[in-house]
């Protein structure tokens, strides 16, 4: 899809500084206006909680299952809880954790490049080290699985530097229109509450600090604290495990809860920051001035996902009855076990005048008066209690039941029969795979205006330059991503998930097999571009751009650390540096130096200054091909031939030019050179 179309369309934990403004224009909202504003606001928040907390009750049910939290018991009687709930979402994480991978495209061959290098920026800007997208993704399947949606903030800042977030929301914490249905984006108004802010935080200059001086005048600081009891609902995740405790009262600040949303005013979009108990906001903007797309920053995604309700059902959900079943059935096990071992007797006082005699003990004596005409035998009476045989198969019953409904099946489980059919444990696999592979395009869904926002973001708050590599005509190339590169004005596909891997597999094998029969027709294989062959060939076979281009460039001498020495080169001259000479240099280190030069837009002095460096470096050349020839010659492995040694030294400032005696060197007469050698 379009960044630009994609904007318009009706769809598809905060900390400050929050979504920087630098360089922006803010448009004046009168206090008439925000005032009218926040009351809707405050309308809207309560409606959107009170939509919520419907599903409250449910949610903690499934927790209290997930995490075997201790039911209380009648005395004697046995609840045991089993981990029947948090089998079947890990398998169901397990299973849905193969990561799809975002394909930023073109929408023209002029923006070739520029995709190329905005996707490599996002593989960076979403590694772990960065936005950290594939552990909020991972996190956000559990939640989905317990709770049924999973949602997330995606916004960037640019003060001091450039930097990107996907923020995974607490479903306690978000609350939309009730009626808005599946897509966040065709809601009205929607947001995020329980977001607490010290006193100090609000002294930062995003918020309006006329407002802040109001709202502290506002609450007193007893009320203030007061707002610890909102986090009650979130609590029972810790409760469950048995923490308990007031841990907001270790913050040290007096903190206000303030509540984050967007809203519709009178047909536009408003992004709001307001303290819902005294109706004091600290920050209202358009939505355009925070974020250029106009789009709500949340995004959002369910398993079982209702087009008219946005809080439909979880995978938990359907699992509950089923595991209270089971965990009801196994109890009664035990408690009939226990029965058993410890059953009631009645026995006869007259034989027996003192019971406690009948307790068991090492070598115990228990004196008997039989009267006449009874018997000893019958002085005790054992009350039966029957046995409960098909337990265990009314529980597989249900267990099986629960696999064939949801795709969790044993299987998936890793318990397969050791006597099944190796096609029926893999028609199985496949089974769940399609089962799993409908939520996973539910996901998909959501992934892509993830990526869309991104661009957005991207595209608002980069800094002017940002270096990336990217696999490009002659291999891995290291290029400025610009911001006119990062203008959202691309498609976005997402490619990944367990049925596209296996429709990949399917159409890679049909490709090569096509491949295959036009080679060997002795009419049809003139025809092939056998560089093209052996390309698609090497792909399908799983190798990388980058090793592909290695592998098909028979200039290519395997020396990573002559490229890496020759990007160094590069960027110290772009910096102003020096660059020192490198004796181990190889007809790759200098070309790699040429195409630069050739390819990419640099001043008249960086030119002379690398078309001379790369001159200097041409008897190293020499001398190591000819080293490197008699080397191979007396059968000298190839990983065995070292570059030659010695000390490196930087290149003479007096041959550079704007040094002493320097020159300018012809462009063809280095190309020329370097062609002959």
């Amino acid at each position: 899809m379009s960044g630009k179309c994609s904007a318009d369309m009706s769809e598809s934990s905060l900390s400050p500084p929050i979504f920087s403004m630098a360089k922006r224009v803010k448009e004046p909202i009168t206090i008439t206006t925000a005032d009218s504003i926040v009351e809707q606001c405050f309308k809207q928040y309560e409606a959107g909680v009170k939509y919520r907390n419907t599903r409250v009750k449910d949610w903690h049910s499934n927790e209290d299952l997930y995490l075997n939290r201790p039911r209380p018991a009648l005395k004697g009687r046995f609840n045991v809880g089993l981990p029947i709930m948090s089998g079947y979402i890990d398998t169901l994480i397990s299973k849905t954790d193969e990561p799809p991978q975002a394909v930023i495209g073109y929408l023209n061959d002029a923006h070739i490049r520029a995709s190329k290098k905005v996707q490599s920026f996002f593989e960076i800007d979403s590694d772990s080290i960065h936005a950290n997208w594939a552990g909020s993704d991972l996190d956000s399947r559990k939640m989905a699985g317990l709770y049924g949606r999973a949602i997330y903030l995606n916004y960037a800042e640019s003060d001091p530097e450039y930097k990107s977030y996907r923020e995974l929301i607490d479903v306690y914490d978000f609350f939309s229109e009730p009626l808005g249905g599946k897509y966040l984006e065709s809601h009205r108004f929607l947001g995020q509450d329980n977001i607490f802010r010290s006193e100090f935080d609000l002294e930062d200059s995003y918020y309006d600090q006329a407002q802040v001086v109001k709202l502290k005048a506002s609450i007193s600081k007893d009320e203030a604290t007061q707002n610890k009891e909102e986090l009650k609902n979130k609590q029972n995740r810790l409760a469950a495990l048995g923490i308990v405790g007031n841990w907001n009262d270790f913050t040290g600040d007096r903190m206000f809860k303030l509540c984050m949303m967007g809203t519709i005013y009178r047909g536009v979009r408003y992004f709001v920051i307001f303290h819902p108990e005294s109706k004091t906001w600290v920050k209202i903007e358009r939505l355009k001035a925070v974020f250029e797309s106009n789009l709500w920053p949340w995004t959002s995604w369910a398993p079982y996902p209702d087009r008219f309700n946005f809080l439909s059902k979880a995978p938990a959900d359907d699992l509950r009855p089923a595991c209270e079943a089971m965990s009801e059935l196994f109890n009664q096990v035990l408690d009939n076990r226990q029965k058993k071992n410890w059953g009631q007797r009645a026995y006869d006082d007259e034989m027996f005048p003192d019971p406690m005699l009948l307790e068991w003990r090492p070598d115990g004596l228990i004196p008997v008066s039989v009267p006449a005409g009874k018997n000893l035998q019958n002085g005790i009476y054992e009350f039966k209690v029957g046995d409960i045989n098909d337990t265990v198969q009314v529980v597989q019953i249900i267990d099986n039941i629960l696999g064939q409904k949801t795709g969790i099946s044993a299987s998936a489980q890793g318990q397969t029969d050791k006597d099944v059919k190796v096609g029926v444990y893999y028609g199985d696999l496949k089974q769940v795979a399609d089962r799993l592979g409908l939520m996973n395009r539910n996901y998909v869904e959501e992934l892509e205006q993830g990526v869309l926002r991104w661009s957005w973001n991207l595209w608002e708050h980069m800094p002017q330059k940002q270096l990336v590599k990217f696999i490009g005509e002659k291999g891995a190339e290291w290029d400025d991503l610009k911001k006119e590169d990062a203008e959202p004005d691309f498609t976005i596909r997402i490619k990944g998930g367990y049925a596209e891997v296996e429709a990949d597999e399917m159409k890679k094998k049909q490709k090569i097999e096509a491949l295959i029969a036009v080679k060997g027709d002795g009419n049809l294989a003139p025809l092939l571009n056998k560089k093209l062959v052996a390309e698609h060939t090497l792909r399908a076979g799983g190798w990388d751009d980058d090793t592909i281009k290695q592998l098909l460039d028979p200039q290519y001498e395997g020396s990573e650390e002559s490229l890496s020495k020759a990007s160094q080169a590069i960027q110290d001259v772009l910096e102003g540096k020096t660059p020192k000479r490198y004796r181990g240099a190889t007809t790759a280190f200098v070309q790699k130096i040429l195409d630069f030069i050739t390819d990419k837009e640099i001043t008249q002095t960086q030119y002379d200054v690398l078309a001379l460096y790369a001159e200097m470096h041409m008897p190293f050349v020499e001398e190591n091909m000819i080293r490197r020839a008699r080397q191979q010659s007396m059968g000298m492995p190839m990983e065995e031939i070292a570059s030659p040694g010695g000390p490196v030294a930087p290149v003479a400032p007096d041959v550079l030019p704007g040094g002493n005696g320097a020159g300018t060197a012809s462009r063809s007469q280095v190309i020329s050179k370097s062609m002959t050698t």
